[in-house]
């Protein structure tokens, strides 16, 4: 009997110690009276990158180091509750985020309890620590997801609201600079004026951008523009001990880019190089024009012409662990970071057919290469186009509800030869179509109005006028409504605030298209 009860023990000793190296929890005893670990799980090794002995001579107070000050005040006062003797302390858990062997920090729970001697004082602690950094990256995207809804909305009504003023200001601009043209000094200044609206329009482009998600809507630009833009807004905001270098080419190639998109890789590229320098240091930009003649090993682009970006930072750099995950989502290796910055530039890249690596060295800072492909000549020559305004004869219909806005246009357009009709809103607008004596060319109809917007109007106005054609206009980015209309047979979209010249070459091209005969 006494074999057989031996042999039970051991036996369940064993099932006992199997359960324990193979757990995916920590599972630790410790003495209170010295601080030592009496057992540790082998886990240790998988959650924390230390072995068991490696943890046994940090001792609890060492291992405590690892975890952040304010996280270490919270496990205080849990231990503090359960030697008072909390009520149910089996259940009360502790959350908080612990540093590992490779500078990342994670996410652990512990559950403890207190073993008494028979006077009812705590003599040693027996607990479980469990990585739950997986379920609190999927609580931060979730709440992430939540804010980004609701401050997307705001920004997307603030920059629509921008947009109208800056088209105002830029088509006074404009048409200033048409009754002064032939001085040179008034010219200039109404240029800068023009230049600043096109300016703050392409700041709520970025906000509009953000509102929709990141949509992707390139256009012809030039790397070194779009880094002087996102440096003049944001550099005032860096530390004072942060300075910014650029290197930047002259003959820059232009790329075909959505410029709000790269605008975010300049912002967080920026961002975490200057988070990579606490005691301040250089951040420099420098662009160049590559061309690649055969394909590089192990990088997906074809030979061509490439616009090279490297941000270069005097940070204190990298081991090759840290930078072989740094731009996978949530990765980070500050505590207080979420780990979607570079995960971001990496996406917007990889959008542009673009290809992004990055290298580093611990203590010799860091250095993110980006390879954009250069625009075609396809690109280039269609965006060279003659600066004279097109003249014209036509009627016009203007349906827009910001009467700063809707004076401009009409001055600009009877300027240059047309006969102009005015609606408010696309009830007006139809009821116009419907009763007007004479031929309406084209209408330029506002998508956002109050009483009857641009997708309720449209098709009332194509069954008043059929052969009329019509272009779209809003503060807003093309979305699945203006789409929708441009699929019913819209004739163009314009995205103010719109530069005179565009407006005026989009209504001949509409015009010129097919001669509208009403």
């Amino acid at each position: 009997a006494e074999q057989s009860a031996q042999a039970a023990l051991e036996t369940s000793e064993r099932r006992f110690r199997e359960i324990l190296e193979h757990s995916r929890d920590i599972v630790y005893k410790v003495d209170l009276s010295t601080g030592d670990y009496e057992f540790l799980s082998p886990s240790t090794r998988a959650l924390v990158g230390l072995s068991p002995e490696e943890v046994v001579a940090l001792g609890a107070e060492g291992l405590a180091t690892l975890i952040p000050k304010e996280d270490q005040a919270k496990r205080r006062m849990y231990f503090d509750q359960l030697a008072a003797g909390a009520a149910s302390p089996q259940h009360q858990i502790c959350e908080y985020r612990m540093r590992r062997s490779n500078g990342e920090y994670g996410w652990f729970s512990e559950i403890a309890s207190n073993i008494k001697d028979e006077a009812g004082r705590p003599i040693s602690r027996i607990g479980t620590i469990r990585d739950i950094s997986w379920l609190k990256q999927a609580e931060q995207a979730m709440h992430a997801s939540s804010r980004m809804e609701a401050t997307a909305t705001l920004a997307g009504g603030i920059a629509h609201d921008f947009n109208n003023l800056m088209a105002a200001v830029l088509g006074n601009a404009e048409l200033l600079e048409m009754k002064f043209a032939r001085d040179t000094d008034s010219r200039r200044m109404l240029r800068a004026i023009a230049q600043a609206a096109v300016q703050a329009g392409n700041l709520a482009h970025q906000m509009l951008a953000f509102a929709q998600g990141g949509k992707y809507a390139p256009t012809l630009v030039n790397l070194n523009q779009i880094i002087e833009d996102v440096l003049r807004l944001e550099e005032h905001t860096f530390p004072k001990n942060v300075r910014m270098a650029r290197a930047l080419a002259r003959d820059l190639w232009h790329m075909t880019a959505d410029p709000a998109q790269i605008s975010q890789v300049i912002l967080n590229l920026s961002l975490n190089a200057v988070e990579a320098m606490p005691d301040g240091g250089e951040i420099r930009f420098i662009t160049e024009n590559c061309l690649l003649e055969q394909a590089l090993p192990d990088v997906d682009l074809q030979p061509g012409r490439y616009v090279r970006l490297r941000v270069q930072d005097t940070g204190h750099g990298m081991t090759d662990e840290v930078r072989a995950r740094v731009f996978e989502p949530f990765f980070t290796t500050r505590f207080q970071g979420r780990g979607l910055g570079l995960a971001a530039v990496y996406g917007i890249v990889q959008n542009h057919n673009g290809h992004i690596r990055a290298s580093s060295r611990p203590g010799e800072g860091a250095v993110f290469e980006i390879l954009l492909p250069a625009a075609t000549e396809r690109a280039l020559s269609g965006a060279v186009k003659s600066q004279e305004l097109p003249v014209g004869h036509e009627t016009i219909l203007l349906v827009e509800d910001e009467d700063l806005l809707v004076n401009t246009m009409r001055e600009i357009l009877e300027r240059l030869g047309y006969t102009v009709l005015m609606a408010c809103n696309g009830r007006e607008a139809v009821a116009l179509a419907e009763r007007h004596d004479g031929p309406i060319h084209l209408t330029l109809l506002d998508m956002a109005m109050p009483v009857m917007g641009g997708a309720e109007a449209f098709p009332l106005l194509m069954k008043a006028r059929p052969k009329m054609k019509v272009i779209l206009c809003s503060g807003y980015e093309m979305d699945v409504a203006a789409q929708r209309l441009m699929d019913a047979g819209a004739a163009g979209f314009l995205h103010k605030p719109v530069r005179a010249h565009t407006l005026v070459t989009a209504i001949r091209q509409a015009l010129d298209e097919g001669k509208c005969r009403d």
